[in-house]
């Protein structure tokens, strides 16, 4: 039998920042204005390589996402996303970068999953994001 064999540093580096560098430009491609969010919500292979998952469904049903981080702007201000459908990991990454650039908060910019809060009457998930430095 076959022992699979782990890849060295250096071809780690190189695997790790191809994957990276895959998902910040589809991310990019698809934000509204500059990209301030970096995408890091994703699972890795057996070897620690990025999966890209971005287009794979983040949550199912209707969605709407809620922002009460502290605005650098107004602390007062709560955000809410239009109501989205079965949104991707993509969409939640733009709208990462949409409420980034809305804050002014410059500082969390790593998109790393999210957290259901609750649901309205309607049947809309609340959700807020996990956003790290």
């Amino acid at each position: 039998m076959a022992v699979k064999q782990k890849i060295d540093d250096s071809e780690y580096m190189d695997k790790y920042k191809e994957a990276c560098d895959k998902m910040e430009i589809k991310v990019a491609e698809r934000v509204r204005g500059e990209c301030r969010v970096f995408y890091s919500a994703y699972d890795s292979d057996e070897d620690g390589i990025p999966v890209d998952n971005l287009d794979e469904i983040a949550l199912v049903g209707k969605i709407a996402v809620i922002c009460n981080w502290p605005s650098v702007i107004d602390t007062e201000k709560v955000l809410t996303s239009e109501i989205l459908k079965s949104p991707t990991w993509l969409d939640l990454t733009v709208i990462s970068n949409d409420l980034i650039n809305e804050t002014c908060d410059y500082h969390h910019r790593f998109f790393e999953g999210y957290h259901i809060i609750g649901e309205t009457h309607g049947g809309v998930m609340l959700i807020d994001l996990h956003m790290g430095s």
